[in-house]
């Protein structure tokens, strides 16, 4: 049976909240960024969530009295099985049962399907899903995503008590798929932007043309990037991605520079020297790399057509869209236009902080009360 080390805070008068750790070991995909300034900003408001994870999965933004490790399964398959994304969250759901066996608890997954569709939900118990999007439904590809999402995120969404959105688009995107019976359901709370503590150069003193940050699926078309850097030898660009990225990339032009695994002080370092942020993705939930940029004073040159829509809505005057049809060619002359004309100044966009949608998220964790 699995079992947990007896950690974690009391929250008196009110249920537990307890997040599943799905993804939050990963802190430089979407999922971990939004965990880590969510848990965060909700600790500064007094609501400490108790997050359930595997024990040797490291997820660095935990305190140890919030950290509630499961000791895996004996046994290499079962071991294995029960950390697949369909089972994940009914271990740690079980695990947060034995826990809190005489306290009600609000489980909520951070990371679109991970909510226990198997278990039995005790009376009392409230279910909370972050749907970041529905890409993998949209590209209709027969990959294991695609399955899971088309198998999980029915139940899913007929489980949770409350679904949280970044976007309108992806609530739109709910509400086609699964009926607008549950439009009561979904809140809105966007993502949030931390602060920067790093100064903006000049634009004249930036030295990367064009910065991109994206994962390496096919629909981010990175692709685009390695034509507009062979083209435009005279300009400068860096893509921060993943390994699938990378390799993409592995043929590019030597004024493209390709970056893994970067710590969070280098991506303010790169933001501080960008002028531009890329962003030729099809669909994005939202698109924090597009937040954080307006936040710091970059020009933003995106495909239009899903939630970053919502983003750029912020800094208009900073945001550039390009059709979904747009080819090549007019990204590279769109982008050229935009970092040859140099700006007298470029703002520093306001946009919501983590605080704000902290707030937002605790009063959404009290209404379920």
């Amino acid at each position: 049976m699995t079992t947990t080390q007896q950690t974690g805070v009391e929250r008196v008068g009110r249920p537990q909240i307890v997040w599943d750790g799905l993804g939050l070991a990963h802190p430089n995909s979407g999922v971990g960024v939004y965990g880590r300034n969510l848990c965060g900003s909700l600790s500064e408001l007094g609501c400490q969530p108790s997050i359930l994870a595997f024990t040797d999965e490291a997820i660095e933004f935990t305190t140890e009295e919030q950290r509630i490790k499961i000791q895996a399964r004996q046994g290499t398959f079962l071991s294995k099985l029960e950390r697949l994304k369909p089972f994940y969250p009914s271990v740690t759901y079980a695990a947060a049962k034995e826990r809190w066996n005489n306290q009600s608890v609000i489980f909520h997954g951070l990371s679109n399907i991970n909510l226990p569709v198997f278990a039995r939900k005790r009376t009392g118990d409230r279910f909370v899903v972050t749907v970041h999007d529905l890409t993998p439904l949209n590209l209709e590809e027969i990959t294991p995503l695609y399955l899971q999402y088309l198998t999980l995120l029915p139940g899913v969404i007929k489980r949770a008590d409350k679904i949280l959105t970044p976007s309108q688009w992806t609530k739109i995107q709910i509400l086609e798929r699964y009926g607008i019976g549950v439009s009561e359901k979904i809140e809105i709370l966007g993502y949030g932007t931390t602060p920067s503590q790093t100064p903006m150069k000049q634009w004249s003193e930036r030295s990367i043309d064009g910065l991109t940050i994206s994962r390496g699926e096919g629909y981010k078309r990175l692709h685009f990037i390695l034509e507009m850097a062979s083209a435009l030898s005279q300009r400068s660009f860096t893509v921060v991605t993943d390994a699938l990225g990378a390799k993409s990339l592995q043929n590019s032009p030597r004024n493209l520079t390709v970056l893994q695994n970067v710590s969070n002080v280098e991506i303010e370092e790169l933001y501080s020297n960008s002028k531009i942020l890329i962003h030729p993705s099809l669909y994005e939930g939202w698109c924090l790399p597009a937040s954080d940029a307006l936040a710091r004073g970059l020009i933003l040159l995106y495909c239009r057509g899903s939630g970053i829509d919502e983003v750029a809505g912020f800094g208009k005057k900073q945001a550039k869209a390009m059709k979904p049809e747009s080819a090549v060619d007019e990204w590279i002359s769109a982008f050229d236009a935009l970092v040859t004309k140099v700006p007298s100044g470029v703002d520093q966009v306001r946009l919501p902080s983590w605080l704000e949608i902290a707030q937002k998220t605790l009063k959404i964790y009290d209404s379920l009360l």
